[in-house]
Order: C-alpha cells, then sequence, then structure tokens
C-alpha cells in the first residue's frame, strides 16, 4: 500500500510547514498548509492556509485546537535556523522594506504549535 492509499483510507489530517504546499495541492480539504515564505499566498484562514508570522499565530493555534492534525510534515530548509546564512537570508531581503522579515520561518518546527 503506497503512502497516497493509506492516507485516502484512513482520512488522516495533515499539518504542512514549508515552502511548497506538496500535501495541501494533493488533498486540499485534510490539510493544514503553514507557509514559511513571505512571497506565498497571501494567510487565507477559511482554506486552512496560512503564512508563518507573528500577527497570524493565533489563526494557526486556533486552527489546529479546532481540527488537530494526525501527522504532521516540515519541508527542511537549506541551512539551520541558528546559521549565519538563515540570518543573512531573513535580514538582507526586499520584504524587509515592507515590514516583513522571515528571520524566525526557520524556527517554524520548533514553535509550540498545540
Amino acid at each position: 500500500m503506497s503512502i497516497r492509499d493509506a492516507l485516502d483510507a484512513n482520512r488522516v489530517r495533515v499539518l504542512e510547514i514549508g515552502a511548497i504546499p506538496y500535501f495541501k495541492s494533493t488533498w486540499p480539504e485534510r490539510t493544514i498548509y503553514v507557509s514559511t515564505d513571505r512571497s506565498a499566498a497571501p494567510h487565507d484562514p477559511s482554506r486552512s492556509w496560512f503564512v508563518l508570522s507573528p500577527s497570524g499565530y493565533g489563526d494557526i493555534v486556533r486552527a489546529l485546537r479546532r481540527a488537530p492534525p494526525d501527522m504532521t510534515v516540515v519541508h527542511a530548509g537549506r541551512h539551520a535556523a541558528w546559521s549565519w546564512q538563515q540570518l543573512r537570508q531573513g535580514l538582507f531581503n526586499r520584504h524587509l522594506l515592507r515590514g516583513q522579515t522571515s528571520v524566525l520561518s526557520g524556527f517554524a518546527p520548533w514553535l509550540p504549535w498545540m
């Protein structure tokens, strides 16, 4: 049995954290997606689509309490969250000029989601 068959048969609810919504695009009704990419589609709680940010943290926690996930999928980044490459990437990008920073996005797997 493949992973796809198992997920279809068991109606598993998925929490996906990362830059690309692989599970969300396959099982949109059963996946809560938290994007770590600021240039992704905007925050939309009605579709269970969230952008990791301080202002959206409350919406994410409410969604997870409303429908707790059975499985969590985290996409690994290229650099450790505490590395100088990640810090440089978060501080020196065009989103910082608009008041958005992704410095904390590398720490997404360690945030207390529930």
